[in-house]
């Protein structure tokens, strides 16, 4: 090994006591030993890793198993069957079958990638990131990429997987090609099944939307809105007529309220309806807070602790218990946009959660309703949502004209061409292109030219799941049991969130893995 190979593995062990969060010796360890079917891969503390094919047993502090130990380099290995829990920063579920051609084993964070943040002095944070979850979008404008969308966030099992459709408001196409950056700015493995641009070319005096069934919808001349009120009576329609800096969210004494029973918030609104009016458009622009995070990381895996590897490998023989899962969420997150109905509200449409990384624009086809005025509530879970435009139109234009353009070439960060990870990305097959944490890649696309007349606006396609590696510090006691979808949940959620939240919303997006850019 050369000497300066040497002196920078010595670095890597050198600091490596500052990765875990759990000082040793203060480790709660489970008090039943916790077997974990999933093949698994534990990141050490010394920058190697060990590959457990098979699963492994976590009895007390330490982990027991048929391992497969790779040095910093992945150039040698040992076969293991014990490893002290305190050695551990994070531990990882792979997906070994899904491509041949990946050497999983070795997957993980290269070994390349680890040098070159010791040498940046990036090391030490890499095992703390708390920013995630899903593979992050990046538009160019013809001098920087800007960051305009988080891919299928919510994708977390390979039972989830599936396909979002965000819009591009930033980017534009230099010398007829429009470029993306998709990166890996998480603790997490990307299964990115395929990714592409979407073109929507309309008549002018409209705006193009997607909705959360992978549609474009067009959205005319906005009516403006004659009331809105949140929950608890208070005029929100400042906070919500337009896209700038200021945005509608939840009061703290809401989610004290729901620190004791499942409450929800909501903003009822008006909007006078014109005669004759055939269509209803909704659209809204917002994104998650970062109590979705708090409910991923805290409530869900964390309180599984080891058990939530084979949570997120859960398949179709476990398909009752994620239609609970399913229903359950369904019921609490999202967004439900209501009507009044007789004496209540019935349900009209469900939007699905966004992520806390960007803002999402969705839109949505509502009946028209009787009368000359349109009553909508729109209800979710108290300060999960920061809500900065609420749009009404009436308008029935034309259908855009939409065209799904596969990506062509695709660049590593060193600016290599690979023709295999295009080939991966241009299809939704389930032959998935695999990133790690720092990965970062450069995708282009050729649209042909507008026509005459038209306009055109952007979106990115993209599908597949991602798995969320488990910090040390999640390691700790957990049940030999999957999470169970209870009301419970709520009120554990919402005291934690009143906790966590001051320090999180400061540190979250400081708290990333750094990337591998060549741009």
């Amino acid at each position: 090994m050369k000497p300066a190979v040497v002196a920078i593995v010595a670095l890597l062990t050198v600091c490596s006591c500052v990765f875990t969060t759990t000082p040793p010796g203060r480790m709660t360890v489970t008090s039943e030993p916790v077997s974990v079917k999933s093949p698994a891969k534990a990141h050490l503390l010394d920058g190697s890793v060990v590959a457990y094919d098979s699963g492994f047993r976590m009895s007390g502090d330490t982990l027991y198993g048929r391992g497969v130990r790779y040095d910093l380099l992945r150039q040698g290995s040992i076969r293991v069957e014990v490893v002290p829990v305190e050695s551990i920063a994070a531990i990882e579920r792979y997906d070994g079958h899904l491509n041949a051609g990946a050497t999983v084993a070795l997957a993980g964070i290269p070994a390349s990638a680890l040098l070159s943040l010791a040498l940046t002095g990036s090391l030490t944070p890499l095992f703390k990131a708390l920013f995630g979850s899903c593979p992050t979008v990046y538009a160019w404008d013809g001098n920087a990429y800007t960051l305009e969308a988080e891919a299928f966030s919510f994708n977390v099992t390979r039972l989830m997987s599936g396909r979002d459709l965000d819009r591009l408001d930033l980017g534009r196409p230099v010398d007829g090609e429009y470029r993306l950056m998709v990166t890996n700015e998480a603790l997490e493995t990307h299964y990115i099944d395929n990714l592409a641009l979407v073109t929507a070319d309309h008549e002018p005096g409209c705006k193009a939307f997607p909705t959360d069934a992978g549609r474009v919808v067009l959205f005319g001349r906005e009516t403006r809105l004659a009331r809105a009120e949140n929950q608890a009576g208070r005029d929100v329609s400042a906070l919500i007529a337009g896209r700038d800096t200021a945005w509608y969210r939840t009061d703290s004494a809401r989610v004290r309220q729901l620190a004791d029973s499942a409450v929800h918030d909501w903003i009822d609104i008006a909007v006078p309806v014109p005669k004759g009016a055939r269509r209803l458009c909704l659209a809204l622009r917002g994104r998650n807070t970062l109590m979705s995070t708090v409910m991923f990381y805290d409530v869900l895996l964390k309180s599984q602790g080891v058990s939530s590897l084979d949570w997120q490998g859960m398949s179709r023989r476990d398909l009752p218990y994620a239609l609970n899962l399913s229903r359950w969420h369904h019921r609490h997150f999202g967004m439900r946009i209501r009507t009044r109905s007789g004496r209540g509200f019935r349900d009209l449409a469900w939007l699905r959660d966004t992520g806390p990384i960007a803002w999402h624009e969705v839109a949505v086809d509502l009946p028209v309703p009787r009368g000359d005025t349109c009553y909508l509530r729109l209800d979710f879970l108290p300060d999960n949502w920061m809500i900065d435009w609420v749009g009404v139109s009436f308008d029935n234009p034309e259908p855009a004209q939409v065209r799904e353009i596969p990506c062509g070439a695709v660049q590593v960060a060193d600016g290599t061409a690979s023709d295999v990870e295009g080939a991966l990305l241009a299809k939704n097959d389930g032959h998935y292109l695999i990133t790690t944490p720092g990965d970062c890649r450069y995708i282009a696309f050729r649209p042909e030219p507008v026509s005459g007349g038209l306009e055109r606006e952007y979106f990115v396609r993209s599908g597949g799941y991602y798995i969320e590696w488990l910090r040390s510090d999640w390691l700790e006691s957990g049940p030999a049991a999957w999470f169970q979808p209870r009301d419970e949940a709520l009120t554990e959620l919402a005291t934690l969130w009143l906790e966590k939240r001051p320090d999180l919303e400061r540190r979250f997006f400081e708290m990333r893995v750094p990337v591998r850019r060549s741009q």
